[in-house]
């Protein structure tokens, strides 16, 4: 039976308080997507009018994008080479897609389950025949997308595409319980949103921190001293670059998930890559996970 240290090589780490919390799951299965959900790197989106139930997505980013544009009306005068530009406003957009992984048939449904509910959100409320809410919507992402000025820091505004594309690639669970029914694996989602902020963007009205929610004091802007040398990658990355880490144990958590009974009975190993399959060959018909 292979060590925890060799677990961790191959999957990447797998945290003790992990393994301690979801030790009494059949085959002592480790399901390092809750672990993820508990340490609240999760997506949340709810209705503009009610944020205190949202919508929430263990999500593994594939790409995230925030644009901002100035505006402005330019006219062009007889004589004059530049136009006269006169201020409209500044835009900004937003654009995301992530990934939705299960590792059985229950997380693959209450997967569908939430995106359900999230196209529910995209129409109006009604009274009768007439409109009585326009479908506004109000999204977090950890520190990454919030507004720290609006309730709970839910960034409100409208989404303007939604497109779910599930990866019928990695296959799909099927349950007896559920007769006639799949339930993807993983299931791509992405969306535009249009905010709508909360309060009066401006200069002289917002924090320095106000996009990220970070620290309000010991952080200067500026070179440091040691800006323009070489640093110890790894320095870096620890100090600098937390996401960057997230996104590495994100890749390592979709790995890690093949790790139980049922995913040795599906296989896995028959479809990952090179560098796991000699070591499938060698010891998948013992594995048994600490």
């Amino acid at each position: 039976m292979p060590s925890r240290s060799r677990i961790n090589e191959l999957y990447g780490p797998q945290t003790k308080d992990i393994h301690d919390q979801f030790n009494a799951i059949k085959g002592g299965y480790v399901n390092s997507v809750l672990g993820l959900a508990n340490q609240g790197l999760v997506l949340k989106i709810a209705s503009a009018y009610d944020v205190s139930n949202p919508i929430t997505f263990v999500a593994f980013m594939n790409s995230f994008s925030d644009t901002f544009s100035q505006n402005f009306q330019k006219d062009a005068v007889y004589g004059r080479m530049d136009p006269i530009q006169s201020y409209k406003n500044t835009e900004r957009k937003l654009a995301m897609s992530w990934k939705l992984v299960s590792a059985n048939h229950i997380e693959a449904e209450k997967n569908m389950l939430n995106i359900s509910v999230l196209t529910k959100k995209m129409y109006p409320s009604y009274s009768g025949k007439r409109i009585t809410r326009a479908p506004l919507m109000a999204i977090k992402y950890m520190n990454i997308l919030r507004d720290t000025g609006a309730p709970a820091s839910f960034l409100r505004g409208t989404i303007s595409s939604l497109s779910i594309t599930p990866d019928l690639e990695f296959g799909v669970f099927t349950s007896s319980a559920a007769a006639g029914k799949i339930f993807p694996k993983i299931i791509d989602l992405s969306i535009s949103f249009d905010p709508i902020h909360a309060g009066v963007l401006g200069q002289n009205t917002m924090e320095d921190q106000h996009l990220y929610g970070l620290r309000s004091s010991g952080l200067e802007i500026g070179l440091a001293e040691n800006d323009g040398v070489p640093q110890d990658r790894d320095d870096v990355d620890e100090a600098f670059s937390a996401y960057g880490l997230y996104q590495k144990e994100q890749l390592n958590t979709i790995l890690s998930a093949q790790n139980d009974a049922i995913a040795r009975e599906e296989r896995p190993w028959e479809r990952v890559g090179d560098k796991w399959k000699a070591w499938f060959n060698d010891e998948k018909e013992n594995f048994k996970p600490e």
